[in-house]
């Protein structure tokens, strides 16, 4: 008898790189570790790309034009400068115009920080400059002293 082709059906192994072939339960095992890794990587994206925007975020925050200018909102009902200003500001503007030729400062009482201001600036501005001048010098003064800035003994 004479060898010739095989008679039923033929079956062709294929291997895959690194070993023979696996079982259908082994595909689908490494199928599902595959999907783990990718949707692990991009959860840990998704993570890191929300803690970047955090931390820019806070960089941002307390960053000192823009923390200045939230303490300088706070500022304006702790202070009560806009009350403070209704009742003293002729007073204040008398004061400052008495020693306009001098060099002297001239430290708003009743305000609750000592804030100088030299009373040539003083007798030139209006009320609402010297509301955004005393803002904006204590807004400073926080955030460079923090909340010790309140504490400050007058005259020290």
């Amino acid at each position: 008898m004479e060898a010739g082709p095989p008679s039923g059906p033929v079956v062709v192994e294929r291997f895959r790189r690194g070993g023979p072939p696996r079982g259908p339960l082994e595909e689908v095992g490494a199928e599902f570790w595959r999907t783990v890794v990718r949707w692990g990587a991009i959860i840990a994206l998704a993570f890191f790309a929300m803690l970047t925007i955090g931390a820019w975020s806070v960089i941002q925050v307390t960053g000192e034009e823009t923390a200045e200018r939230i303490i300088k909102r706070s500022l304006v009902p702790l202070t009560e400068v806009d009350e403070l200003l209704e009742a003293e500001y002729a007073a204040i503007v008398a004061a400052a115009s008495e020693s306009v030729d001098s060099e002297t400062v001239l430290v708003i009482s009743g305000y609750p920080l000592e804030i100088e201001i030299p009373t040539r600036e003083l007798a030139l501005l209006s009320r609402e400059e010297l509301r955004e001048l005393l803002l904006n010098e204590s807004a400073a003064r926080i955030y460079d002293q923090g909340i010790s800035a309140f504490q400050q003994e007058p005259g020290g």
